[in-house]
């Protein structure tokens, strides 16, 4: 993204579907909404929330994110081998909509808990 995304502070991605779409290179990111009907079988949703490191407010949709499979085993050990120093540090507002409650999702929650020193707000909406 280069320069063009240095300064970009909202983000905003509401796509049927996933193109896997990258969000490195936002050093001013504050707040990033992120919904799609359909994710890409090849989306690295780890790679994808740690481009969103500097964050205050993340509402994200996640429909089948695990769908049953759970490729990666996204265990506490492999999340916290993903962490980047300050990750998650300003997250203070997290709504995640259309979990399964599988236990990647689970672990994702558990780690967005343990990182985000200054959470406020926790919003996990089960899909129905």
């Amino acid at each position: 993204m280069g320069n063009s995304g240095s300064q970009t502070q909202y983000l905003l991605i509401d796509e049927l579907r996933d193109y896997v779409w990258q969000t490195n290179d936002l050093p001013s990111l504050e707040e990033a909404q992120i919904h799609a009907a359909m994710y890409s079988t090849h989306r690295d949703f780890i790679k994808l929330m740690t481009g969103l490191e500097r964050t205050k407010m993340l509402n994200i949709t996640i429909p089948g994110w695990s769908d049953g499979s759970q490729v990666v085993n996204a265990d506490d050990k492999f999340l916290n081998a993903q962490w980047v120093d300050g990750m998650f540090a300003k997250l203070h507002t997290v709504r995640m909509k259309n979990i399964l409650c599988f236990s990647n999702e689970m672990h994702f929650v558990e780690f967005i808990l343990s990182k985000a020193r200054v959470l406020q707000v926790l919003s996990v909406c089960p899909m129905q």
